[in-house]
């Protein structure tokens, strides 16, 4: 059974007639009809047509209102409905011929039309249109945020989640995934439409949080030509755009209220009506939803319909914080190395394990997208190794505090004599240093010190140590100045 939508234009009803038939026969189910132009028009602006089997000549030229075929087509054009057309014709020249594939038509059959032609020149229309449709959705894709990352991480919670995905995604299951921002939530929708059996058709990104509750339903649901003030042309809203495929609806939580009432009655009837028009269509579109905000909590206190929320939680997924998976920062900085270093045309990047071991102690409030940006920096700005000098400096600072907060080695009060300042100045720099297998304790101070810029106040103070101890560490390792300044 085909699902596509098909219009017949022709002004002999028994040519539409017969063609409709020859189609339904055939498992071409969406079938529509119209005898001339304006007729055609308001169905190609009401409802998404796929392809279109427009006659050349549509009634007698003297008639008033007369607009042939290809004026049609124009005129389809300049409304960007997206529909693909063969012409037919029975007394055509063949400058007709010509000029309607000239004007971007896909194909001209000559009447009388045998059904072994009618339907490959039909099939052949439709895979060219969906390898088109292919095309822009790759390109698009190529330019996300997140394109072309895998589901990279081994933490046995983010392989649960991976499993789930492998589970849901062959399904029409409604998804909501929650989690702080930048975690990849809208990574793992991409990874479920790209693992349904939806994958050939559009997945749809809408940023409700960016949508004015003014514009909601239009973008929504989309409008006909002169239904308001400014509505020059037929619009398709994201729901529309998405027949067929996935929808993906960011960052939920945002919504108003009066929004989501929109959305609910959208879901629940599986249907849209744009705006001006009284045409329901009816849509087939599978619904991920996503937010950073806790929807239980907002349900309790009345900024969330109660109703809305259990018809999106279907199928919960947390996507976690990359604190809580900090085994995958390795995997995923390795990634992203190289996948920058080929961006930029630079060579492969060796990378330093104490990098690794320094990063795994910092709390990326930012998640997987803060330390993409990082790696990113710290890819162009390195040589050949990227090393504990290349972290940036704010993130190393906060990393090393993470450290002696973790391990307990900081009191809460200064420490005022210079015999309990070198005992607890040589516990602090001792235990970090155990933190970071392959690094020397010179070659550590070495990198703060240059992280100070040969401030030795400022090194002492990232250290927690006193400047007098930290002399005796340069004299006692033997730390010339053009080292670090």
């Amino acid at each position: 059974m085909h699902k596509s939508n098909i219009l017949i234009v022709d002004d002999e009803v028994n040519i539409r007639q017969s063609l409709k038939m020859t189609l339904l026969n055939n498992n071409y189910t969406n079938v529509f009809l119209a005898k001339e132009a304006s007729e055609a028009l308001n169905i190609l602006c009401e409802r998404k047509i796929d392809l279109a089997l427009f006659d050349i000549k549509l009634g007698a030229e003297d008639s008033k209102n007369y607009v042939d075929g290809i004026q049609l087509f124009q005129k389809m054009k300049q409304e960007d409905l997206g529909t693909t057309v063969v012409f037919m014709s029975g007394n055509a020249s063949s400058s007709d011929a010509a000029r309607t594939i000239k004007e971007g038509a896909y194909d001209f059959l000559e009447k009388p039309i045998s059904v072994e032609k009618l339907l490959v020149t039909i099939d052949k229309a439709l895979e060219n249109r969906n390898t088109i449709k292919q095309i822009n959705k790759l390109k698009k894709l190529f330019d996300d945020e997140y394109s072309g990352i895998p589901l990279i991480g081994e933490d046995k919670n983010f392989i649960k989640i991976k499993q789930t995905i492998m589970q849901v995604a062959p399904t029409d299951s409604t998804i909501l995934i929650q989690g702080e921002s930048g975690t990849g939530k809208e990574l793992l929708a991409q990874m479920i439409h790209q693992n349904s059996y939806r994958k050939n058709s559009a997945f749809v990104k809408v940023n409700c949080s960016a949508i004015p509750e003014t514009l909601v339903e239009s973008e929504f649901f989309g409008y006909v030509k002169g239904a308001f003030t400014g509505a020059y042309t037929n619009k398709s809203g994201f729901f529309e755009e998405a027949n067929h495929g996935t929808i993906f609806l960011d960052e939920i939580g945002d919504m108003s209220l009066q929004a989501q009432s929109k959305l609910l009655r959208c879901l629940n009837n599986q249907e849209i009506q744009k705006i001006g028009s009284n045409a329901s269509i009816k849509i087939d579109v599978r619904v991920i939803a996503a937010t950073h905000r806790d929807l239980q909590k907002m349900v309790e206190e009345k900024t969330f319909r109660e109703d809305l929320f259990y018809r999106i939680n279907v199928i919960p997924i947390i996507s976690p914080p990359l604190r809580e998976r900090r085994d995958d920062i390795a995997a995923l900085f390795t990634f992203f190395t190289k996948n920058f270093s080929k961006k930029y045309g630079l060579n492969d990047k060796e990378i330093s394990a104490d990098v690794i071991n320094i990063l795994k102690r910092y709390p990326w409030p930012g998640n997987v997208r803060e330390l993409k940006n990082i790696v990113e920096r710290m890819v162009i700005l390195s040589q050949n190794i990227i090393d504990i000098g290349d972290i940036p400096q704010d993130i190393y600072q906060r990393a090393t505090e993470k450290i002696r907060d973790q391990e307990n080695s900081i009191g809460e009060e200064n420490l005022t004599s210079e015999k309990d300042s070198n005992n607890n100045g040589n516990n602090t720099l001792k235990q970090t240093l155990k933190s970071f297998k392959d690094a020397s304790e010179r070659k550590f101070l070495i990198n703060i010190l240059k992280q100070a810029n040969g401030n030795i106040t400022l090194a002492a103070k990232v250290l927690d140590i006193e400047r007098s101890l930290l002399h005796r560490k340069i004299t006692q390792f033997a730390i010339k100045k053009n080292e670090y300044f």
